[in-house]
């Protein structure tokens, strides 16, 4: 994974975008799916922009690992790259991103998910949404968010 990343973080913010376009263009997906996972879960936010201006998806998903750009951002807590994607517009309707936010247990990636109009009570068949995860933890802040916004379905109904 470090030689791809390397390949990012060295032309970032160079002048010339073309040499790290054909660099780019040489990593493998696996490489890039290593990439957009350090870049989302690091912290790494000019590498996310990089990456997105690079053509990389916002809504991204790694051919191994399933996790979207999105998952990584907001299971490492990363509000920087959370507020990025959502601006690039990442969906907030694939897969579950709210359910997974409660489980991160932050709060303000709740909000961001919620203002970009994540469906509150968004949850797989008799699996938990959102409110149910929140219950479960007894995570307050979260629980006080979603019920403020009319949460009210602990357990997912809807196909």
């Amino acid at each position: 994974m470090t030689t791809a990343v390397q390949v990012i973080d060295q032309g970032i913010g160079s002048d010339d975008p073309a040499p790290l376009r054909a660099r780019f263009a040489e990593l493998t997906s696996e490489e890039i799916d290593d990439v957009v996972e350090f870049a989302a879960s690091s912290g790494a936010v000019r590498c996310v922009l990089a990456l997105l201006d690079l053509g990389v998806s916002p809504d991204h998903e790694g051919e191994l690992q399933a996790s979207s750009f999105l998952e990584y951002a907001y299971y490492s807590r990363n509000l920087d790259a959370v507020r990025v994607l959502l601006e690039r517009g990442a969906s907030v309707t694939l897969g579950v991103p709210l359910v997974a936010a409660a489980q991160s247990g932050d709060p303000n990636i709740v909000q961001l998910l919620l203002d970009a109009g994540a469906p509150l009570d968004q949850g797989y068949v008799g699996f938990p949404t959102a409110l149910g995860v929140a219950t479960t933890k007894r995570d307050q802040p979260v629980l006080e968010l979603l019920h403020s916004r009319g949460a009210r379905k602990l357990v997912g109904s809807d196909p």
